[in-house]
């Protein structure tokens, strides 16, 4: 879970470093967001989606209700229920914002010598069914 919202503290800094210190320093690294558009692959790719993610008067961060893990040699998936909340620039990352609602978070991580970081992440906003 801590990895999960560490994450979204580092996506509520406006941080593209901050962000990109999450994912692996090896190889290509993809993250895909909720939005049309919120895809990239690499991690240049991924530094010029986030400026422009950043570039806007908002931020986002969320906080985990529950995790499933599936474990594997070398990685693990995650998968998370949470919650989005949508902060004012500048507000702290631990503030609740203007607004929330359900958000999901997913992905694949992997050990390296700093820790676990991640290699692929998608964030979505599921959707009554």
């Amino acid at each position: 879970m801590r990895l999960i919202e560490g994450l979204g503290e580092a996506f509520a800094s406006g941080d593209p470093d901050a962000v990109l210190s999450r994912f692996a320093d090896d190889g290509e690294v993809m993250y895909v967001g909720s939005e049309p558009g919120e895809s990239a692959v690499g991690r240049d790719a991924l530094r010029v989606l986030l400026s422009d993610v950043f570039a806007r008067d908002e931020r986002y961060t969320w906080r985990c209700d529950s995790v499933q893990v599936a474990h594997s040699p070398g990685c693990v998936a995650v998968a998370a229920e949470a919650r989005l909340f949508v902060l004012p620039v500048g507000a702290p990352a631990a503030s609740t914002g203007t607004e929330s609602f359900p958000y999901r978070v997913g992905g694949t991580l992997e050990p390296s010598p700093t820790g676990w970081r991640w290699r692929y992440c998608q964030g979505s906003e599921p959707t009554a069914g």
